[in-house]
């Protein structure tokens, strides 16, 4: 199973605020749920996600084993305008870390 599967970024600008649509596919495992054959599922979720813009954090959540498959968030931020990269990284509770990077329309 590939643990850290896709991410979709939307990040616009309006009048000084940014808004950032970030929906990332992970399955979220508590290590509770059990299998087709019985067996425990591993726990494997998203524990933290950064977002950095010019070596700045300007987000970072800490997440838990109860938090929904396919974490969805909504970000209203002034630190990113128009034209802006920023990057996107997220750590799983079993290690695997993925990076992304995104750009302000």
């Amino acid at each position: 199973m590939n643990e850290i599967n896709n991410i979709s970024i939307k990040a616009v600008e309006q009048k000084g605020i940014t808004i950032l649509k970030i929906l990332i596919r992970h399955p979220m495992e508590t290590g509770q749920r059990k299998d087709e054959d019985g067996k425990l599922i591993p726990i494997n979720f998203i524990n933290k996600i950064t977002i950095t813009t010019k070596n700045i954090t300007i987000f970072t959540a800490n997440l838990g084993p109860s938090i929904a498959k396919d974490p969805n968030l909504f970000i209203k931020t002034k630190a990113l305008k128009k034209g802006d990269v920023f990057n996107i990284v997220w750590q799983t509770s079993s290690g695997g870390e993925k990076k992304q990077q995104g750009l302000v329309e």
